[in-house]
């Protein structure tokens, strides 16, 4: 489910033309025209918490919660080439719920380690029915905006 659609949902379920109001300023968030630009997609998430004040506290309180996670691509630049993919949570969602499916019913874990070997093991086992990301050929730039953003250099990423 796409960002956009979880803050029309939040709005008011059940009063659609309210939603449908702020339903294109919303949509200017995943504009490509805001994709390099963290300056006009910020202003557009600002004017729909103005927007949703008057209308559902409970929206706005969840959009101030993530308010700079919402905006983590078009700070790094990558919007454009990765929000496909990135701006919705689903395909970590998917990969925990793989996840969940062999390991849930193991209650008793010995030590960490068997935990990390359960992991590994399933992760092995799940990853060739793993999608990959749209535009992954752009993933190197994500890492260089992230090794950036926090100051690491090339040689210290193993």
């Amino acid at each position: 489910m796409e960002q956009s659609d979880v803050i029309l949902r939040l709005l008011c379920p059940t009063n659609e033309d309210v939603a449908e109001a702020v339903h294109p300023t919303v949509r200017t968030l995943h504009h490509p025209a805001t994709g390099g630009q963290s300056r006009l997609a910020k202003a557009a998430l600002k004017k729909v918490r103005a927007e949703l004040v008057t209308i559902n506290q409970s929206a706005v309180a969840s959009l101030d919660e993530g308010f700079e996670e919402t905006l983590t691509l078009h700070r790094l630049g990558v919007f454009a080439e990765l929000g496909t993919s990135f701006k919705t949570t689903n395909c970590i969602e998917n990969l925990n719920a793989l996840i969940g499916r062999r390991t849930d019913k193991i209650d008793c874990w010995r030590k960490s380690e068997q935990k990390h070997r359960w992991l590994a093991t399933v992760v092995l086992e799940i990853e060739p029915r793993l999608r990959k990301v749209r535009e992954h050929r752009h993933l190197p730039r994500l890492r260089a905006a992230l090794q950036s953003l926090l100051k690491i250099r090339s040689a210290e990423v193993a």
